[in-house]
Order: C-alpha cells, then sequence, then structure tokens
C-alpha cells in the first residue's frame, strides 16, 4: 500500500502517514488504530516491538537496582 493509499484508506493525511513512516513523529493511539485498520493488521503488528523490549529492558534493571539499594 502506498502513502497515499493509506492516508486516503485512513483519513489521514499523507503528510502525516510519511511522518509517521519515517519517525519524525510517532502516532497517537487513535491514529495507530485508523492505520491499524486501514492496513488490515493488529494495532500490536504496528507497534515496534524492538523500542518495546529496551523500554522494558530497562525499567526491570531500574527495578534490580533500587531493590539492591534498599
Amino acid at each position: 500500500m502506498t502513502q497515499t493509499e493509506l492516508a486516503e484508506a485512513s483519513g489521514r493525511s499523507k503528510l502525516t502517514v510519511s511522518l509517521v513512516e519515517n519517525g519524525k513523529v510517532k502516532p497517537s493511539v487513535g491514529t495507530t488504530r485508523v492505520f491499524a485498520e486501514a492496513l488490515g493488521v493488529s494495532v500490536g503488528m504496528l507497534l515496534d516491538t524492538e523500542e518495546i523490549l529496551q523500554e522494558r529492558e530497562a525499567a526491570e534493571k531500574a527495578v534490580e537496582e533500587y531493590v539492591k539499594a534498599n
């Protein structure tokens, strides 16, 4: 699907699609949901799982450090 097709299918602007695709902006939950519906995939498929895993690892490390310090 092209950016133009996704913009038309989702009701979002081509600029918005381009900015999200190129990582210039993070889409809102609503925009992510609309993109997922237009693409015929789940919201989870659109989420950057690598980023989520990195955030989880950082949180786990912070908890470990807190527990060790207290």
